[in-house]
């Protein structure tokens, strides 16, 4: 596929101005439809070639954001990691704290104290 350059299509302007009037009308506009199907396509190419590289360049960021978030000394992994034992912790204290509240419950109501 060809790509205009900037001269090219000032050349194109040039031919446009000279082609003003009755008698070249016709090649007018077709020239004016040739400028703007190349400004349309080199404008496509533009955005296709920054949408590539906005790809490539979250790709890479994905990919290196994955590799820190697995390797083991990471500050994701390890908090990660700290949740999970707090969970398991905070799970087997609560637990524990009450049993602890009820059976101190029972025991009040076995001697008839009452809190």
């Amino acid at each position: 596929m060809w790509q205009v350059v900037p001269f090219q299509m000032e050349q194109l302007s040039d031919i446009m101005c000279m082609l003003k009037g009755p008698k070249h009308e016709k090649l007018h506009y077709k020239a004016e439809g040739i400028v703007a199907t190349v400004t349309s396509v080199n404008d496509k190419k533009a955005v296709d070639d920054k949408n590539a590289e906005e790809r490539r360049h979250n790709l890479v960021m994905e990919k290196e954001a994955w590799k820190a978030a697995t390797t083991k000394d990471s500050g994701v992994a390890d908090i990660l990691g700290t949740v999970k034992e707090f969970g398991k912790r905070f799970g087997e204290e609560t637990k524990k704290t009450v049993k602890q509240g009820l059976n101190k419950l029972i025991d009040n109501i076995d001697t008839g104290e009452m809190p």
